[in-house]
């Protein structure tokens, strides 16, 4: 095979009369980059790349798709590193299936490096009188806190969710719930969002609400979120009032055209309702 294609080289390469063929110069290093050894990496990327997706396929379940998706982002050629991250998590509280839910959806834990990327995080929030158990819990609902910067993100994160709450007298209802917000830009998110409610009127305690129990809520750029609220104003929810929180819940959870539906049926509802009423009458 080889030689039949170095014939054809050599023919597309020659005229009869010896003369170099004008072809020469493009095709010849095209051919010297098929032989060359600059073409093996690509083919040893691939390899790594397949035992990735299949060790995450075979191993945590993943789907196809979303294993070879991750497989392009690690750089697994032994399951040596993943046995020692998840040693290492086995060994601070957290249960297999955890493990295998955080792997699912954050397949770059396995590749973290245990004592400088991992433990720090866990270590910080041991130091907050959390036990073991719900430290897991914690990573498990949120693993992309793993990815956070400690000190540049997750603490100054905690440090105004907690200055939140002691301004109001009140404690930090659950670090499970607040693992998603731990996982939102405070700069760019938070503290923007936050401050649009309490521009607009909406009261500290029902913000903390928000932040406490609904943080996904906030998980949105400052001008749409700004949109958002003015939107609900303009539909004539009072931000003082609890229907007002309640109804940013529900409109941050649904897309804008499920949101336009739900109104214009509730619209139809009334108008019946408002009908039917007057036809009693």
């Amino acid at each position: 095979m080889l030689n039949s294609i170095c014939r054809f080289w050599f023919r597309t390469n020659f005229s009869s009369t010896g003369v170099v063929s004008p072809f020469y110069g493009k095709l010849c290093p095209l051919q010297l980059k098929l032989f060359s050894s600059a073409a093996r990496p690509s083919w040893s990327f691939a390899k790594r790349d397949s035992f990735s997706a299949n060790y995450l396929m075979k191993t945590w379940g993943l789907s196809r798709e979303k294993a070879f998706s991750a497989a392009k982002h690690l750089n697994i050629e032994s399951t040596e590193k993943p046995d020692s991250v998840i040693a290492f998590l086995k060994n601070h509280g957290f249960t297999t299936e955890q493990i295998r839910n955080m792997v699912r959806r954050f397949p770059y834990i396995i590749v973290s490096d245990p004592e400088k990327t991992l433990f720090p995080k866990i270590e910080f929030f041991l130091s907050l009188g959390i036990s073991d158990i719900e430290v897991a819990k914690i990573f498990m609902a949120a693993p992309g806190i793993f990815k956070r910067s400690l000190e540049k993100h997750i603490i100054p994160s905690y440090s105004y969710i907690k200055s939140l709450f002691d301004s109001n007298g009140l404690n930090i209802v659950s670090m499970k719930k607040l693992a998603r917000i731990l996982c939102c830009d405070l700069q760019h998110h938070l503290l923007p969002n936050v401050e649009v409610l309490r521009e607009a009127g909406v009261p500290d305690k029902k913000v903390i609400f928000l932040v406490g129990y609904q943080p996904r809520v906030f998980m949105v750029d400052e001008k749409r979120f700004r949109k958002t609220v003015e939107e609900l104003k303009k539909m004539g929810f009072s931000p003082s009032v609890w229907r007002f929180v309640l109804a940013l819940q529900v409109r941050r959870s649904m897309s804008k055209s499920m949101w336009e539906k739900k109104v214009g049926s509730v619209a139809m509802r009334e108008r019946a309702s408002l009908l039917h009423v007057g036809v009693r009458g």
